[in-house]
């Protein structure tokens, strides 16, 4: 077999490719006759640089308008896809530290109940900060059961899912205090770490329940008659006894889910408090059958992932030895991961 090429006027290059059985004393395209044998000359046109410039420009294109399709999709849908975009934040972060200084101050922390100064007499530092933090096992319960425009208004107006949470403490010391506060400021949590061993005056069970009482109606809001006491538990300490309550609110049913309230009392003082939604442990069971399905599929998908993986690895310099890599569409299509990631 032999072949020859050669340019033709549109552009293509002519590839002649002969089938010869026997001695051939001319080679024109078409079908030639010598010695009474058959030779059969079969063309072939293939694109020129031309042409295959033009494909490329117009597959480029094509994936630039499907991209921007694809972002005007997800700025119309995100906030029904992801509900946490479209939450309000009206307080700052500096109106929310004050808010949850001001609350840890009521509940007895002040820089007097800790050593202000180490034995040597160096003052401690003190430590403050404050993050932005989310419930997710309620929020995907709420988002699973419900559907996401009606869990979205439950999560911002009734049941807390986000919260800031602010930290304040000394180093070299184990009391600290914590307060989670919803964006619009209302109590969501509040935890007071103390040492075991503090002494404190402790209180009898009906004292320390009256006691849970009147945190829920003066800090948590909530109405006298809405809530029935589920759980409570008693426990001795070295020079203490410490007590917890959970409440329910009765009034309202999300799905199964019930909201929830946790008093915590340690010695003569409220030490932790809990504003939650309780999901049934039905649900949590099918939902954690439900994510062993989830995390299958995804390491299935993980192998042909890291295979994909690799085999950039390999192309990418087998492109450069061949110089066929096409840096502007590598570029390009670099600059686009990034900057995706970096505004997701």
């Amino acid at each position: 077999m032999e072949s020859a090429t050669g340019a033709t006027s549109r552009g293509h290059w002519r590839v002649v490719r002969l089938e010869i059985s026997g001695f051939v004393n001319v080679c024109e395209p078409g079908i030639i006759k010598s010695n009474s044998q058959r030779i059969n000359v079969k063309e072939m046109e293939t694109p020129g640089p031309e042409e295959t410039g033009s494909k490329r420009d117009r597959v480029a294109l094509v994936l630039l308008i499907l991209a921007l399709l694809g972002g005007l999709l997800y700025a119309r849908l995100q906030s029904n896809v992801f509900p946490t975009a479209s939450l309000s934040l009206p307080l700052s972060r500096s109106e929310i530290v004050q808010r949850a200084r001001s609350f840890a101050g009521q509940q007895g922390y002040e820089g007097r109940l800790w050593p202000l100064d180490k034995p040597d007499g160096a003052r401690k530092k003190e430590i403050e900060s404050i993050t932005f933090t989310s419930f997710d096992e309620a929020k995907t319960f709420l988002e699973y059961e419900l559907g996401l425009s009606q869990a979205g208004a439950i999560m911002r107006d009734k049941v807390p899912v986000w919260a800031w949470s602010v930290r304040f403490c000394r180093e070299f010391t184990i009391e600290q205090c914590r307060v989670w506060l919803s964006p619009d400021g209302a109590l969501v949590g509040y935890l007071r770490t103390l040492e075991e061993e503090r002494r404190l005056p402790s209180l009898s069970h009906q004292e320390a329940l009256y006691l849970a009482s009147d945190f829920l109606k003066l800090e948590g809001r909530v109405q006298e008659g809405t809530l029935k006491l589920v759980r409570d538990e008693t426990n001795a300490r070295v020079h203490r006894t410490d007590h917890s309550f959970t409440f329910e609110d009765k009034r309202e049913d999300f799905h199964g889910g019930k909201l929830r309230h946790f008093v915590e009392v340690s010695g003569n003082m409220v030490t932790g408090y809990n504003r939650y939604l309780f999901v049934p442990d039905s649900w949590s069971r099918k939902y954690n059958n439900m994510r062993s399905y989830n995390e299958l599929l995804q390491r299935i998908a993980n192998i042909f992932y890291s295979t994909l993986q690799i085999i950039s690895a390999l192309v990418v310099p087998w492109a450069l030895s061949r110089k066929q890599m096409r840096w502007r569409f590598a570029v390009f299509g670099g600059l686009t991961m990034a900057l995706t990631g970096f505004l997701d």
